[in-house]
């Protein structure tokens, strides 16, 4: 959200979709869902936000939901094509905390990863492992730790730029 609100595109920030060949992801919804606990960090940057209905999800999580200004699935690329990947961020929040944006190696990024794949329709098979694997040696993967919002967008903003 906060690099949204720096004018960065954005495909959206939960859930995308995998194609199974080409390895290239589609937002599953390009909607950002804004938890309560980040409504007061980002007033600032998205006023916009507090004007937004709040939603209680089935979690009990308090929810805002933001669709980017000037979304259309034409201005972010064919939706049945999908976007190429360059990198992945495994973002952490502490309060307080420095902020540390650290180079992974592909089988560490992996093993964060595999946990929140969800292979809808079936089970993961031995092929699959091996496509991400050789996906995965081939784009830049961080983990950034950060306690504060502005210090987080300087630290991805080497990579985007």
């Amino acid at each position: 959200a906060g690099l949204l609100a720096d004018g960065c595109p954005v495909l959206g920030d939960d859930t995308v979709v995998f194609e199974r060949e080409t390895m290239r992801v589609r937002p599953l919804t390009p909607y950002l869902c804004i938890k309560s606990g980040s409504w007061d960090a980002l007033a600032g940057m998205l006023p916009e936000l507090i004007n937004r209905r709040a939603y209680v999800r089935s979690d009990d999580a308090h929810v805002r939901y933001l669709l980017p200004d000037g979304y259309t699935p034409s201005a972010h690329g064919d939706s049945t094509v999908g976007e190429d990947v360059r990198a992945i961020v495994f973002p952490h929040y502490h309060a307080g905390a420095a902020t540390r944006f650290t180079r992974i190696a592909g089988f560490l990024a992996l093993k964060e990863l595999l946990p929140s794949l969800d292979p809808i329709g079936h089970d993961l098979e031995a092929s699959d492992i091996e496509r991400l694997i050789g996906w995965m040696a081939c784009i830049e993967c961080y983990t950034l730790s950060y306690g504060s919002l502005g210090d987080a967008k300087a630290a991805l903003r080497r990579i985007i730029d």
